[in-house]
């Protein structure tokens, strides 16, 4: 893509500083609610300051800078006239920019991203003449909003270079900026006493078209799962919709597939942290500075707040990544639900255990203390030509401590085969991992770990340890011993964690064990028992055939489907969907549950019901 170094190096980071100490951390949903202003305004100090620059395209664009500006009544002449100059342009077509074969496959793309941030502004500011002159608003409304209609842009055709399929970013960006603004065209017609079918969306198929689009994220997530930095526009796409739809069926599902997305990061997160799969961008693979290159976690120190790991930064709470697509959603009226909002705030007391399959697999066992992730699969999606770049990347399993820590190379963790395309990091169970290179890094001092053998224990209680996470520590690791194990790596390996609130000593965690395993034989390809300190049986293999294999094989007498192809788009404690449009998330702690229903895309169901 022409403009990956655009993403990548002005990546997401146009303002100052914004110093998020001066707005305390929220701790509840309430506090959360009751300081989302006062977020929302340091967001919007911090961009208005910005050159309003020209009608180009910026990651955030001319129209983002705008809106901040309005907000601050700065720059109101200088945004109209630039509007307004004849340098000011529809500089290129909507969606995927890209180059390939020389000069022969190119295509100029990304104006949606710019539609995108139009959007708002006309919706927000479009009918206030004294900030968006008649004039400016005209010239938007006819000529820079450039997406009309109902042709919808699904495939892009290339001459010699054949067909390509749109993204689901750029499908997300150009429609729904399409849909918004036949809505604008028809109610200008309306001012004039006119109606054209064309910009009806309930008319001219827009509306059916966009309820059955939405739906199929129901049924089988998004295949830009967790996408750098593309998840960001997905989202601010689907909240365009929710904020601005005149069609009360449009506005619910954006409204429920926002719910669903929050769903999802409050149970792969925690503090505001996570490091998981994603799909797309290459060089985000090995970046482990986790506040710092996830455009999800931007957004949710607006819409959550709870941003106490920030103070770690070595400038503490200083925050630059995103601010400028925190601008809409300051602007907007979508909140998180309590039931979800809980969840992403406080992880002491509910302790969840969560799979999803789409693309590519994720599974998640959070305790008060820690947070298990798995790495996932590699995705070879066999349309980029050999760079990867629409690749879905696996990472490290790794063992998030609740307390501290934002950057993941300082966790314990599986890092899984050497070559992040055979990686497959998905033998995740309840307060247990496996899989090859287990890695306790030496940013945790000896004074906190007691190697027996194979086996090291890590006491995050001890007074002569600094690290106070609150929890017990074990990592087996062991040599290779077979071919495919050496192929990836030197060990293999698990590792176990349990709360040290839960009435056990650590000398008895480390006891417990080694009675229950230090005698057993563990091999890298084989079907291995390891019993953990609860006494549970865990059987499991560090080494599948296939990644579409799952490694946990059983607990106690329970055995586990372990073909990942006939899992459930989700499963688990918190949220459990079908793949056929149903979802429910469940907050056990608050006793209540939300039922997202998309089974019938024209009527879309959201029901909120007490366990």
């Amino acid at each position: 893509m022409i403009l990956l170094a655009v993403f990548l190096s002005g990546t997401l980071a146009l303002a100052d500083a914004v110093d998020l100490s001066k707005v305390p951390a929220a701790q509840t949903p309430q506090q959360s609610y009751q300081t989302f202003e006062a977020r929302g305004q340091l967001m919007l100090r911090s961009v208005a300051p910005l050159d309003l620059g020209a009608f180009v395209f910026a990651n955030g664009g001319l129209a983002t800078k705008a809106m901040a500006k309005f907000t601050q009544g700065v720059d109101v002449d200088l945004f109209n006239r630039t509007m307004m100059s004849p340098a000011s342009t529809v500089y290129s077509a909507p969606g995927t920019d890209f180059q390939d074969a020389g000069f022969l496959c190119r295509r100029t793309g990304d104006y949606d991203f710019n539609l995108l941030s139009q959007i708002p502004l006309m919706y927000h500011f479009g009918d206030n003449p004294a900030l968006i002159y008649p004039a400016t608003r005209y010239r938007i409304l006819n000529y820079f909003l450039s997406q009309k209609g109902n042709q919808v842009h699904l495939k892009n055709f290339l001459w010699v270079c054949g067909v390509h399929p749109e993204t689901e970013n750029h499908i997300l960006m150009t429609e729904g900026s399409r849909y918004l603004t036949n809505q604008l065209m028809l109610r200008q017609l309306r001012e004039q006493s006119q109606y054209q079918a064309i910009y009806d969306n309930n008319a001219n198929g827009m509306t059916a078209w966009m309820l059955f689009h939405l739906a199929e994220f129901f049924k089988n997530d998004f295949s830009e799962y967790n996408s750098h930095p593309y998840q960001t526009y997905t989202v601010m796409a689907i909240q365009n919709l929710y904020e601005f739809s005149e069609d009360q069926r449009v506005k619910l599902a954006a409204e429920m597939l926002l719910n669903y997305l929050d769903a999802r990061y409050a149970i792969s997160s925690n503090g505001l942290r996570r490091l998981v799969p994603y799909r797309r961008q290459l060089p985000y693979r090995d970046r482990t500075d986790m506040l710092a290159i996830d455009g999800q976690t931007s957004r949710m120190v607006l819409m959550a707040g709870n941003t106490e790991h920030f103070g770690e930064l070595p400038a503490p709470f200083q925050f630059t990544y995103g601010t400028d697509t925190l601008v809409a959603p300051a602007l907007g009226s979508y909140r998180i639900p309590e039931a979800i909002l809980d969840l992403i705030i406080n992880k002491s007391h509910m302790p969840y255990f969560n799979m999803h399959r789409h693309t590519g697999v994720e599974i998640y066992a959070s305790s008060p203390s820690f947070l298990i992730s798995a790495g996932g699969i590699y995705i070879d999606m066999h349309n980029d030509l050999w760079t990867h770049q629409n690749s879905g990347w696996p990472v490290a399993t790794t063992l998030m401590p609740t307390q501290q820590g934002i950057d993941a190379s300082q966790f314990i963790r599986i890092q899984g085969h050497s070559d992040g395309t055979k990686r497959i990091n998905t033998c995740v169970a309840p307060g247990f991992a496996c899989g090859l290179n287990p890695v306790i890094p030496p940013s945790i001092p000896p004074s906190c770990i007691e190697t027996v053998g194979n086996f090291s224990f890590v006491d995050f209680t001890a007074a002569r340890c600094p690290l106070h996470h609150g929890f017990y520590a074990m990592v087996y690791r062991q040599s290779c011993d077979s071919a495919a194990c050496k192929s990836g790596g030197t060990a293999f390996g698990f590792f176990e964690a349990r709360e040290a609130a839960a009435g056990m000593s650590f000398h008895d965690f480390k006891n417990l064990i080694l009675v229950n395993n230090d005698n057993r034989t563990f091999e890298s390809t084989a079907t291995n028992l390891y019993i953990n300190s609860e006494g549970r049986q865990i059987w499991f293999k560090p080494l599948v055939r296939s990644k579409w294999d799952w490694g946990v094989v059983g607990i106690d007498e329970r055995r586990y489907e372990h073909d990942l192809h006939k899992w459930p788009l989700a499963q688990g404690d918190v949220m459990n969907a079908d793949g056929r449009g149903l979802v429910s998330i469940t907050n056990s702690y608050l006793k209540k549950r939300i039922v997202l229903d998309m089974t019938d895309p024209m009527n879309p169901r959201k029901i909120e019901e007490a366990l």
